[in-house]
């Protein structure tokens, strides 16, 4: 699953690198240009820093699912259509609820851990498993974020188990993207082709997820982005919009 994974995002990235540099870019500043008044917020007050970290949570949340959307578009040479890049406000809020908590409770646990005793060593174990899952939920939100077709509670529930049925799979790609971020300082493929394979990512679980110990379901999606990559077609770089 992750080989297929990666080898079609990494696939459609090369197709679109003139136009993921440029996103990246954009997408960088705008962060940063976000970031830097939510970062005052703790020198004023640690009251509002919490509220505050809410807010930035919510709007990374709702610019990953857009960023993703937007490449998966331009990937399958389709024309941009801008309501299906709008994601659903109100379970990236519940999830950046849901995320700041989790990582409020690793922050705690860790700041309480002690080298010294095992009560210290099962604080810094637990804490460090809980910023893991935090991370992991965050980078599989866009597929669920996108799909307004199912009920909140389960498309929260069916996120959830994703990360506790493929906890070995999810850090593998959180693992990776944030590696080769880092190794390009995040202009290729950036958080513009982490985004987009996170939510390919995501949709490829769900499959597996929604079996119920099927394997069919889970080997035709495989062999589908197998496929998508098997004759590909060459395209104009300097045009991604255009469709060939």
């Amino acid at each position: 699953m992750i080989a297929a994974l990666l080898r079609r995002s990494l696939v459609d990235l090369w197709d679109n690198a003139v136009f993921c540099f440029g996103l990246n870019i954009a997408v960088l500043s705008l962060a940063a240009l976000f970031l830097y008044p939510i970062s005052l917020t703790y020198a004023l007050s640690p009251v509002l820093f919490a509220p505050a970290m809410v807010v930035a949570v919510w709007f990374g949340l709702v610019a990953l699912a857009a960023t993703a959307e937007l490449v998966n578009q331009v990937a399958a040479r389709a024309d941009i259509n801008v309501s299906a890049m709008r994601p659903d406000w109100l379970f990236c809020l519940v999830l950046a609820f849901t995320l700041v908590g989790l990582g409020g409770a690793a922050m705690l646990l860790l700041l309480g851990a002690d080298a010294g005793s095992a009560q210290g060593v099962a604080r810094a174990v637990g804490g460090g498993w809980l910023i893991l899952v935090v991370l992991e939920l965050a980078v599989l939100s866009p597929a669920f974020a996108l799909d307004r077709a199912a009920a909140l509670p389960r498309r929260l529930a069916e996120l959830a188990g994703i990360v506790l049925r493929y906890p070995l799979a999810c850090f593998t790609i959180l693992a990776l993207s944030i590696l080769a971020m880092a190794a390009t300082v995040g202009l290729l493929p950036g958080p513009a082709g982490a985004a987009y394979l996170y939510l390919r990512s995501g949709r490829m679980m769900r499959v597996g997820l929604n079996a119920a110990g099927n394997p069919n379901p889970m080997t035709e999606a495989i062999h589908h982005e197998r496929q998508r990559v098997a004759n590909r077609t060459p395209r104009n770089l300097l045009q991604p919009w255009r469709t060939s």
